[in-house]
């Protein structure tokens, strides 16, 4: 295979720490292996003294595949850095180091909450966590508090660690989320039954072994001494307990490489920061290589996320190229709702099976799970396959199917009510709803009451919703107002079912239970609070216009049996629904990404921006030929702010004319599209197109270059370069592409005309105004743009040309920020 010359640099490359910043797909794999094999076949290190790593098993496993050709490779140490990390635990236990593990210590399929569960009985036996905060608890929300801690080594009770010195200026104390300070007593519970037992948990693979390499010097030596070498890949993903493991390893030879893109840093949420990679040049003193070329995308793509990624400013600056050319689609779908997008989202796919490509090569992404239901039920209803990564249909998640066991609940209460017992599978059903519910949201209902009000009415036939008056005497006053508003909650949802249609009534019972505000406050981490709240609030959405609560659920049910008749059909086979998280390292012929609104994408309550529109970006540059984005363009909804920022439309127009220039005779061109043309390589960073990926024969080159140098003689001798941004650079580099003795193609432009200013139409009775003339706005004044939305005058500058006096207007858009328009075209309507 030929390498680049961006990729020969890092192949090149034999000792002392570097850092490399790889675009999206811009054949990083293909350069690790490829600088491995030559340092190993120059025997510059011994095979089983380098290591490569990485975060996922995946792209190991990728690593070491493509190492595989090469039989003098074979023996490279191959591990991801959880791997690594487990190597230096259990050698560090043998040798005791740290307690000693027990056998199969290692827990990582389900069974490692046991850990969770018996520190759970342990702070209810010792009281030191409340009773109704353990019943409430969500395990998973915990867990993820629990990794989060454990990669940023935070410790639960930093003064009682015994680490040594250097390690607590490393090490931090854990502090819990707000508004839940026992968080940090579970976590140091859950550590004491943890270490009783021997076990491992997959973030103890990095934390403790982080801690084995600072209490033991011997240790760390002989780890230190084990490699010569180390790559690590996927390095803007990397946490504190990654980033200083490795910093011990490298110590004494510090050749060390570290391969990533700031730009693709989109797990903050778990700890990863790219601090760690962009602080990699200082803190080593490395050498810093940058590849840029993009083999995934095609052009439209790539011209999209640089608009994109470009509006961050905290970032490595670089550009992707355009390798593949300017086929495929880009394009931007605007329904009128988010019913509509659904079915047009299952007629792009319906396009793409027909164009021959599988439902395996279609991917939907969504930045939450919480905007799949309209796409989901388009999907069933039209007999589409599909797979969720990670998460289930949003009919059957556990906030979604909760808020139904309400109804459920009420509706075995009402029937007590009418003095009919609860016999057999209804009295099941109703027994586990209200173990599911009587905590959730919190109430500080104990265990004990709450089996108490369930003996009341599965034995003695009791209400539920009398059951908790009679116990509203024995309890202190703040929860026998909990227990009386379940109780009226439950006589209201009985009656109310029939009478309301589902939305209404399952929007009123959201209301009366804060629940969406009990599903972000109740977890650890935003991103997933606002995940599950999101779940609820697009269900609430799905309900409208489905009729009653029962024909609601007989809609559901019908759904999951349509589902599941598809899935039969297909079992191996669907549409890959993913989060845009979920799709990091993957990539597919088509991708589809709905939702492309404010409060979506960003996502509404995030507060790192730059890291949403790292997601965006993440998302389109999956896409290996076709991407379609898909915004609501009705009622309040708006199109994302990152895209109109980056200017969308325009930018997919520009690559679409560009292609369309590159794929006809240069004899067709117009000298409206040409215009664009000679903009191009600048404007949009893709000089590197044009000198190293223009696949073209030399005869037709010299066709193109004539025509473009042509219009530049034209424009010249009209003196229309400035008024069209032309600029000397433009000029000079296509003049490199050509020879010297290359003479233009002068052959007049059918729409020459065009390029000439257009003198603005006159009203009646009113002179021709003159673009000399001062525009018709005020600073201060409010005006709205149809792409950048409502913004201010800010300013209101003169400028003279060869010509004629012109006009500009600056604004600060709200969601671009300063924008100069030309005042004699700026499309500005007056207000906000």
């Amino acid at each position: 295979m030929q390498l680049t010359e961006q990729q020969q640099q890092i192949v090149a490359h034999n000792h002392g720490p570097a850092m490399v910043f790889a675009v999206a797909g811009a054949g990083k794999t293909t350069a690790m292996v490829h600088r491995v094999e030559r340092l190993v076949r120059e025997r510059i290190f011994a095979p089983d003294r380098i290591l490569v790593s990485s975060f996922s098993k995946a792209a190991v496993d990728d690593l070491g595949e493509a190492l595989a050709a090469w039989p003098h490779c074979r023996r490279v140490i191959r591990r991801t850095l959880h791997g690594l990390g487990l190597k230096i635990v259990t050698d560090a236990a043998e040798g005791g180091v740290l307690p000693p593990l027990a056998q199969n210590a290692l827990k990582m399929n389900g069974e490692e909450r046991q850990i969770l569960w018996t520190a759970r009985d342990r702070a209810r036996t010792t009281q030191v966590i409340p009773a109704d905060a353990l019943d409430a608890l969500d395990e998973q929300d915990f867990l993820d508090y629990l990794g989060a801690c454990k990669g940023n080594l935070c410790y639960p009770d930093l003064a009682t660690s015994g680490l040594p010195e250097e390690a607590m200026t490393v090490a931090s104390q854990a502090i819990a989320p707000p508004g839940m300070p026992w968080y940090r007593d579970l976590y140091r519970l859950h550590e004491e039954v943890r270490r009783e037992r021997g076990w491992l948990t997959f973030d103890d693979m990095l934390m403790l072994s982080w801690e084995a390499l600072m209490r033991s010097p011997a240790l760390c030596t002989r780890w230190q001494q084990r490699f010569d070498a180390v790559i690590v890949d996927e390095f803007q993903d990397v946490n504190l307990a990654q980033a200083e493991i490795l910093d011990r390893l490298t110590k004494v030879h510090r050749n060390y490489m570290a391969i990533g893109d700031d730009d693709q840093t989109i797990y903050g949420f778990r700890g990863a920061s790219m601090s760690f990679f962009r602080e990699f040049e200082q803190r080593y003193g490395a050498v810093v290589y940058t590849i840029t070329e993009n083999f995934r995308c095609q052009a439209s793509q790539i011209l999209l996320a640089n608009s994109v990624i470009t509006q961050n400013r905290d970032r490595y600056p670089k550009q992707l190229v355009i390798t593949q050319g300017f086929a495929g689609a880009t394009l931007l779908r605007r329904a009128l709702d988010v019913q509509a997008m659904g079915q047009q989202v299952v007629a792009d796919i319906a396009a793409a099976l027909r164009q021959g490509y599988t439902y395996p090569q279609v991917a939907i992404l969504v930045r939450l799970t919480a905007q799949t239901p309209a796409v989901e039920q388009a999907l069933i209803e039209a007999g589409i396959p599909y797979r969720i990564a990670g998460d289930e249909p949003f009919f059957a998640r556990r906030e979604v199917a909760d808020l139904l066991k309400y109804a459920e609940l009420a509706a075995g209460d009402a029937q007590l009510r009418r003095g009919q017992p609860l016999v057999g599978e209804e009295a099941e059903r109703v027994a586990a709803c209200w173990r599911a519910l009587y905590n959730r949201p919190r109430r500080y209902l104990s265990r004990q009451l709450a089996n108490e009000v369930l003996a009341l009415a599965t034995s003695r036939h009791v209400p539920l919703s009398d059951a908790l008056v009679e116990l509203m005497p024995r309890v202190h006053d703040r929860l026998a107002v909990k227990l009386q508003e379940l109780a009226d909650l439950l006589v209201w949802l009985g009656d109310m079912r029939a009478t309301l249609p589902a939305d209404q009534l399952l929007l009123e019972l959201d209301r009366r239970l804060a629940y969406q505000s009990f599903l972000r406050e109740q977890s650890g981490s935003a991103e997933t609070g606002a995940g599950r709240a999101g779940n609820v609030a697009a269900f609430l959405q799905y309900a409208a216009g489905k009729g009653s609560l029962d024909q609601l659920l007989q809609h559901l049910e019908e759904l999951a049996a349509e589902r599941l008749l598809a899935q039969r059909d297909a079992p191996s086979d669907g549409v890959d629904i993913r989060t845009i998280h979920r799709s990091k390292g993957l990539e597919w012929p088509v991708v589809l990404l709905p939702n492309c609104n404010a409060g979506y994408i960003p996502c509404g309550g995030s507060d790192d921006i730059d890291e949403e529109r790292r997601l965006l970006y993440v998302a389109i540059t999956r896409a290996r030929r076709d991407l379609y984005l898909y915004a609501v363009n009705g009622g309040d909804a708006q199109l994302s702010p990152f895209l109109l920022a980056a200017d969308v439309d325009t930018v997919l127009e520009s690559g679409t004319v560009i292609g369309a220039l590159l794929a006809s005779d240069p004899a067709t061109w117009t000298a409206v599209a040409t215009v664009r043309m000679l903009t191009f390589p600048r404007q949009y960073g893709q000089e590197r197109f044009f000198t190293h990926w223009w696949k073209i024969e030399p005869p037709q080159r010299i066709r193109y270059l004539a025509r473009v140098l042509g219009l530049f003689a034209l424009l010249h001798d009209q003196q229309l370069t400035e008024r069209h941004n032309i600029t000397p650079a433009d000029e000079a580099f296509w003049r490199t592409l050509a020879d010297d003795k290359l003479a233009p193609d002068l052959a007049p432009f059918p729409d020459f005309e065009r390029l000439f200013p257009e003198p603005s139409p006159a009203p009646p009775d009113e002179r021709v105004r003159s673009p000399s003339d001062p525009p018709d706005y005020r600073i201060g004044e409010a005006v709205r743009h149809p792409h950048f939305g409502p913004g201010t005058v800010v300013a209101i500058d003169q400028r003279r040309t060869r010509r004629t006096v012109e006009w500009h207007i600056t604004v600060e858009f709200r969601s671009r920020g300063f924008v100069k328009l030309l005042a004699s075209i700026a499309p500005l309507e007056k207000g906000s």
